[in-house]
């Protein structure tokens, strides 16, 4: 998917949600350059892997879900993530920039888990 289009699914979304949802997208393109980005419209998410889903960005009307799809595997010691199954976790992202440190943190280290799992 090119950036266009990305931009093209954004478009339903308030300008807040839409800035929201791009700097997350810079965030997980600069931990992962080559990552593959799908629109899964069922799911009303962008998931990004290399190539298997590592991260997905689900914008709804008052924040954007930052999702780990192997975040149960994450140390999280400022409790910002969310949910309970075996595997997967997000973040309801309202400010990137109070937020930044935080979530860039939480996926420098699942692209770790993930690079460390693949071999």
């Amino acid at each position: 998917m090119t950036s266009r289009n990305f931009g093209k699914y954004l478009e339903q979304y308030p300008e807040n949600i839409r800035k929201i949802a791009l700097a997350l997208r810079v965030g997980i393109l600069k931990i992962i350059p080559t990552a593959e980005e799908k629109v899964h419209i069922g799911m009303k998410w962008v998931a990004y892997g290399a190539p298997r889903a590592i991260f997905a960005i689900k914008p709804e009307q008052n924040h954007v879900k930052l999702f780990f799809f192997e975040g149960a595997k994450l140390s999280d010691p400022d409790h910002v993530l969310r949910g309970s199954g075996s595997r997967l976790r997000f973040i309801p992202v309202t400010n990137t920039e109070k937020e930044g440190k935080i979530i860039e943190g939480l996926m420098e280290q699942a692209y770790f888990l993930h690079k460390k799992e693949k071999n």
